[in-house]
């Protein structure tokens, strides 16, 4: 497919009282900026027009600023000489609301928009939550008869749309502490032939100022890049001030942040390695000594997990078979031969165990063998979870926090729950990051914490995800799951007293609803990181009719009979 220019002349002239030509020659033009993907808008900067009024003036430079170039010299035209010293694109990031476009007022040109978000110089997004707004005066001046703007905002300015097409996610990795599991960190990052540059830049900087305490880096801080990072599939990556040779351990360690951090990249199929100078030893290399992206897999939680669906049957623990009308068998242990009143349960990563909510009581055992014993009574208890670590969860409405680990129940401390009700939790596949669907002073919120391990396990760092779906927001929270390591599935009221289900990154950047059901009154979802994009997702309906998601907004019929399901995880 043939790559669309919208040329910023042309731009300004349909945004402008002038007409669009209907007649005349069509004149192609050559490419001055980097190209995007297949389908993509493209939009070519151009510089001032001679006699450009105030208002068109912002215009371009509004435009020229979504367009990533080094030092953005196509934007810096607008700029008065002084200005142009002065500005630093590279400083961050405003994302403001669709539909507020700057306005003039004789020689003044401002801005007023609601403030939805915005980008550090590391690329990590952080929404604005509550009501924002955002003001910008350019104060245009005139400088050799020409208007320029001579107040530039400290960083780049982008509305929702714009930063949408200019920008996409990529995820950069660190490590848990155990240095077992990789953790994604999600930035943003302009879109072109540059990526993977970018890419590994923001690896090298560290992680994300909120994750950064539940995670490390194997890369020395101080590491750069040598050269940079270019061509498609086999790259070079020349990393200097390392500070030596590096033992395998370490060396396998790092290639695979590099490795998890790339292979998001379509053109990157691996790359050549060098540190300070010198090679790196790796086991699994090429041939040729190049490192295949498929060394990260060692270190991918959801990799290892299986999705076998679970359920609860008349009291019983069940598994759902595959495929629309599914049958659902008991297990062969306490759980599928006893029956009980469960609210909730949950499955180990590999199948083996499970855990179900019965009254106040957690209570843990094997699938398919005897012995199960209660581990947790409290009241308020929600649907627990085993993580990668093995570790089983469970978490009260009012925020209490307990971690299993041989059935010994230690009390974590989680000061980021103290000012919430708890309706709804899952932990994300590599342990790190809890989603939450809960209340907060009588308003449905959705949020994410972190899990910080030193100096001993807590739940930290509350941060609250506006959750909207085209400017309007998305109420009547229910349940949350993790479809992938970066990317969320909410249970919630569309607005219209429907039900539906929204996928989402951990941002909230995108989000895309997948079905919508009046008739569902539904409960509960359950979800599976393993396979993607909602692949594995199932809503539960107060009938005991399990939907599963197949594709494009169609949900089928599973299977009949159920009063809770979970995935392993």
């Amino acid at each position: 497919m043939r790559r669309r220019t919208l040329v910023l002349g042309a731009l300004l002239g349909a945004s402008g009282c002038t007409a669009l030509p209907t007649s005349g020659p069509v004149r192609t033009q050559a490419r001055r900026t980097q190209a995007q993907g297949p389908g993509e808008v493209a939009i070519d900067p151009n510089p001032p027009m001679p006699g450009a009024s105030p208002d068109l003036i912002v215009q371009g430079f509004m435009l020229a600023m979504a367009t990533y170039q080094p030092g953005y010299q196509a934007a810096r035209q607008y700029l008065t000489e002084a200005a142009r010293g002065t500005w630093q694109p590279e400083a961050g990031l405003l994302v403001y609301a669709d539909g507020n476009a700057p306005r003039a007022v004789g020689d003044q040109v401002m801005l007023e928009a609601p403030l939805v978000g915005s980008l550090d110089p590391r690329g990590a997004y952080s929404a604005v939550v509550g009501a924002t707004q955002l003001r910008h005066d350019f104060q245009l001046v005139k400088e050799k008869d020409e208007w320029r703007i001579s107040n530039p905002p400290s960083g780049l300015l982008m509305s929702r749309y714009l930063f949408g097409t200019s920008y996409s996610q990529a995820d950069v990795y660190f490590f848990e502490a155990s240095r077992t599991w990789l953790v994604p960190d999600t930035r943003y990052l302009p879109r072109g032939n540059r990526v993977a540059d970018a890419a590994v830049r923001a690896l090298l900087a560290g992680p994300s100022e909120w994750l950064g305490p539940a995670v490390i880096s194997v890369i020395p801080l101080g590491s750069h890049l040598a050269q940079e990072v270019v061509g498609s599939g086999t790259v070079t990556i020349a990393l200097t001030g390392v500070g030596g040779p590096l033992p395998v351990p370490a060396g396998l360690l790092l290639a695979a942040q590099l490795a998890a951090t790339l292979r998001q990249l379509p053109d990157v199929s691996g790359f050549r390695l060098t540190v300070d100078g010198g090679n790196v030893d790796l086991p699994d290399v090429r041939s040729d000594g190049s490192v295949p992206l498929t060394i990260a897999d060692r270190f991918d939680p959801v990799g290892r997990l299986t999705t076998q669906l679970f359920g609860i049957a008349a009291g019983l623990l069940v598994r759902v078979g595959d495929g629309l009308g599914a049958v659902a068998r008991p297990v062969t242990g306490d759980f599928g031969t006893r029956a009980r009143s469960v609210s909730s349960i949950a499955i180990s990563r590999d199948g083996v165990d499970a855990a179900v909510v019965t009254g106040d009581s957690l209570v843990h055992g094997p699938v398919d063998g005897p012995g199960s014993r209660v581990v947790v009574t409290a009241k308020g208890l929600l649907r627990p979870q085993f993580t990668a670590g093995g570790a089983l969860w469970a978490i009260t409405s009012g925020g209490t926090v307990y971690r299993v680990v041989g059935d010994i129940a230690d009390v974590v401390p989680a000061p980021a729950l103290a000012a919430i009700r708890v309706l709804a939790f899952r932990i994300a596949p590599d342990g790190q990051r809890i989603a939450f669907v809960a209340d907060d002073k009588g308003r449905r919120v959705l949020g994410l914490v972190r899990v910080d391990r030193e100096p001993a396990v807590r739940l930290s760092g509350w941060r609250t995800i506006p959750l909207a779906r085209d400017g309007s927001p998305v109420g009547g929270l229910l349940d949350v799951g993790w479809t992938s390591p970066s990317s969320l599935v909410v249970l919630a009221s569309s607005g219209q007293a429907e039900q539906g289900v929204f996928e989402l990154d951990v941002d909230a950047v995108q989000v895309r609803e997948t079905g919508r059901a009046e008739r569902w009154e539904a409960t509960m979802l359950a979800a599976s990181p393993r396979g993607g994009n909602a692949a594995r997702t199932v809503v539960l309906a107060d009938d005991g009719t399990a939907w599963q998601y197949v594709d494009a907004f169609r949900w089928g019929r599973l299977a009949e009979g159920l009063s809770a399901a979970a995935y392993p995880g």
